[in-house]
């Protein structure tokens, strides 16, 4: 998503090209959130809003390191981004079934 962001934004690019963008990114966006939503009603974790701002945290940090490098507040930013994500990802994970007896 963040690789043709420029390439959709320059003058060069046809309305073609930006729809195609903007209706993948969207997608994206929405499989993003409906994956999020049904762990979430499964396990009683994280909001609809904490989701969104995941979303945008992990782009802004992926742009911002593309942006100005690897500095130490950059790779702070990423590691905070990371742990919040493996901590949604904690706790959405579900006990594996029991397995069963073949008879």
């Amino acid at each position: 998503m963040i690789a043709f962001a420029p390439h959709v934004t320059s003058e060069a690019a046809d309305e073609s090209s930006r729809q195609s963008y903007r209706n993948g990114t969207e997608a994206l966006y929405s499989q993003f959130l409906d994956h999020l939503a049904k762990s979430d009603t499964a396990n009683g974790a994280s909001s609809d809003q904490e989701a969104k701002v995941l979303f945008a945290a992990m782009i802004g940090a992926r742009l911002l390191a593309q942006a100005v490098g690897d500095a130490e507040w950059v790779r702070s930013l990423k590691s905070a981004v990371k742990a919040e994500a493996a901590q949604g990802a904690a706790s959405l994970e579900v006990a594996p079934a029991p397995a069963r007896t073949v008879r």
